[in-house]
């Protein structure tokens, strides 16, 4: 696949590819190797106020508040409605987006 072919391909993505570093100036080949990454990278989506937790969604359970994200399956909460995330006291749950 061409690097126009990809951008084509991944056309509903391409904002969000642009905030992930592709650059419409690379060379062709830096473009390949950006393709790879981003291939490889896992997208998530985060749950809003009352969507139920699936199985493989995964919970924030840092320590503190300003402690980097610590990311655990959410075992404990499958089925229950997510709080709001809005709220710094309340859990934040996340979902893999898979293509």
């Amino acid at each position: 696949m061409t690097p126009k072919q990809f951008i084509v391909a991944n056309s509903e993505r391409f904002a969000e590819a642009v905030a992930n570093g592709l650059d419409i100036r690379m060379e062709e080949d830096e473009i390949f190797e950006w393709m790879q990454k981003y291939r490889a990278a896992k997208f998530y989506y985060y749950l809003k106020k009352g969507e139920i937790v699936q199985d493989g969604d995964e919970v924030e359970m840092s320590a503190k508040y300003n402690d980097p994200p610590k990311w655990v399956p959410a075992v404990n909460s499958v089925g229950e409605p997510a709080p709001d995330p809005s709220y710094m006291a309340h859990r934040v749950f996340r979902r893999l987006i898979k293509d």
